[in-house]
């Protein structure tokens, strides 16, 4: 099951992945480096020994072809662990870019461990369909920082039957856990954190309108706010909620 320690590898390795060249992580041993040229795809695998943690982090959005990606959202019929369901087309081409790669895991080198499945924006969506296709019988968790939806609700009834247990944090009005909408389903388990760290709930635009009527202190009525997506802002609000056990 998902620790506090997993949340904050997870975390650092998802703004790490950002940089050129792998992930550097005391305690943490280099497995491989994934990635695509073509697709611009990006992951890396490392692997904790000690606590028997394998995690797979994807890159989330950084240059033009990845924003061509994430705007390729009609949706795909495809198969996910077996199961047929409806994939964002440009999600399912980045993740079918580097499959092979991941497939290619020594896994049998890691029998026991767990597998944390992580990254933000891009890297999310990228994260939960890796989640859900993974060929092996491992305790797979996952965690998302500012994730778009990536499939119907197929697709999450595939990934929920694949996956022990997932975190997909939302950062105050993040816009980009909004879209696409039509027939596109989040995956579970949504924490929306503030700036401090503190859990909210997701106010629609008229309740936080009569939030702001009644002089509710300083809640954003903004329907969103592009800096709350920064991986930057998820470290420190997710470490902050993380601190508070």
């Amino acid at each position: 099951m998902i620790t506090r320690t997993d949340i904050s590898q997870a975390t650092v390795l998802s703004s790490l992945i950002y940089n050129d060249g792998m992930p550097i992580i005391a305690g943490l041993e280099v497995v491989k480096a994934i990635t695509d040229e073509k697709t611009d795809t990006h992951g890396a695998v490392l692997a904790d020994v000690t606590n028997k943690r394998l995690y797979i982090v994807f890159r989330g959005t950084k240059g033009a072809t990845d924003i061509k990606t994430d705007l390729e959202c009609i949706q795909k019929k495809t198969s996910v662990a077996g199961k047929e369901c409806r994939v964002h087309e440009g999600f399912l081409k980045a993740y079918e870019s580097v499959e092979s790669q991941i497939n290619a895991i020594p896994f049998n080198e890691y029998v026991g461990y767990q597998i944390v499945v992580c990254g933000h924006s891009l890297g999310g969506a990228l994260a939960t369909l890796c989640g859900a296709s993974l060929p092996v019988d491992n305790n797979i968790v996952v965690i998302t920082f500012g994730s778009p939806r990536v499939g119907n609700d197929k697709l999450v009834k595939a990934f929920q039957d694949k996956v022990v247990q997932s975190y997909r944090f939302v950062h105050h009005n993040d816009p980009v856990p909004m879209v696409p909408k039509i027939n596109y389903r989040h995956v579970d388990t949504e924490v929306r954190l503030d700036d401090n760290g503190n859990e909210i709930s997701y106010f629609s635009v008229w309740k936080r309108l009569l939030y702001w009527i009644k002089g509710k202190g300083k809640f954003n009525i903004a329907l969103f706010c592009v800096e709350d997506h920064f991986m930057l802002k998820y470290s420190k609000t997710v470490s902050a909620w993380n601190d508070k056990g």
